[in-house]
């Protein structure tokens, strides 16, 4: 009977980090595609912001999963995460090689619309 509970609890957690994850997926494929449309990016620059934003979400998450294990202070995370945003929006801006205005707006936009991506 323990064996039945224990592998129906580890069935629940792995179904739902697979959950997790096609939703981060979702989200990631969402912004290149519209930054892709809305920036006017090649096929070559699309390919690279997909990789940049995937290190970027990675790297977010192993921020917010060391925060929540205790390995960092609040102090520590958000100055850790600001390197994060830091990097990618200047990576950002060198793949789109477009004005900060343009960037911007977009950005604004994204940060609307992808919490309502699932």
């Amino acid at each position: 009977m323990k064996r039945i509970i224990l592998l129906l609890l580890l069935a629940i957690t792995f179904s739902t980090a697979g959950a997790q994850n096609k939703v981060q997926e979702k989200k990631i494929k969402y912004f290149v595609t519209e930054a892709t449309k809305e920036l006017d990016l090649s096929k070559r620059k699309s390919r690279k912001l997909l990789k940049t934003r995937k290190q970027y979400v990675l790297d977010y998450l192993e921020i917010a999963k060391n925060f929540k294990k205790g390995d960092l202070s609040p102090g520590e995370k958000k100055v850790e995460i600001n390197d994060v945003n830091m990097a990618f929006n200047s990576n950002f801006a060198e793949i789109t090689g477009k004005p900060s205005a343009d960037i911007k707006k977009f950005m604004t936009r994204m940060r609307k619309e992808l919490p309502n991506i699932q």
